[in-house]
């Protein structure tokens, strides 16, 4: 089917999504029929052009059940997916009157298909109607992306006491003591060879309670 490409929309305001396209076509179909006997009809001659057809004359659906391509997906060398779709710019399938038509849209011709007016005679046989509609062409980029886990291992050992951990960074934050955290902070700036995860510690008993000390 030929397409007719109307003026493109405006270029994108975003320079990263500079290479997007949004271009508008216009979708035309055109409608034959016969006369026999005075009437019109559809039935027409098996050699000759079928009642639905493109403008190159190859047999196309009707304006009723004529649906748009469907979306395709293609991978560029930079791995990025660009989707391409349709849709329809305009509600519904229009009759041209930008040709010599009548009020109805319809242009008259010989038997022949020849010599087209806008009105019908003695000698006119045959009849067609244009219909058009425009379409929009999308193109998309598609970018996956999935979310990146920071996790925080850290690991105390003396004797038969021991505390791990395996949480995320907030998680972490938000379980691990104040005197605890800005002790780790201490020891990651005076030995800066040291594994930021890994701290020697000694226990210190008084009373009830236990003390960590460095």
């Amino acid at each position: 089917m030929k397409l007719q490409p109307l003026l493109p929309s405006p270029p994108p305001a975003d320079k990263k999504r500079a290479d997007q396209l949004d271009r508008y076509y216009r979708f035309v179909i055109i409608e034959h029929q016969r006369s026999w006997l005075g009437k019109w009809t559809t039935l027409l001659l098996p050699t000759e052009r079928p009642e639905w057809s493109d403008e190159y004359l190859q047999k196309v659906p009707s304006i009723h059940s004529f649906i748009l391509p469907p979306s395709t997906i293609r991978t560029r060398e930079n791995n990025e997916s660009i989707k391409t779709s349709w849709q329809w710019a305009t509600q519904d399938w229009q009759i041209d009157y930008n040709r010599n038509v009548d009020k109805d849209g319809w242009e008259y011709g010989t038997w022949d298909w020849k010599s087209w007016a806008s009105k019908s005679g003695l000698d006119i046989f045959t009849r067609r109607r244009y219909w058009i509609r425009n379409a929009r062409l999308e193109q998309q980029s598609i970018c996956s992306s999935q979310p990146v886990s920071i996790r925080s291992n850290t690991s105390f050992v003396e004797d038969n006491y021991s505390f791990s951990s395996s949480v995320t960074s907030l998680d972490s934050s938000l379980s691990t003591p104040p005197s605890l955290i800005t002790s780790l902070q201490k020891k990651s700036s005076l030995k800066s060879t040291k594994s930021l995860n890994s701290y020697s510690v000694e226990q210190h008993c008084t009373g009830d309670h236990i003390w960590l000390n460095r």
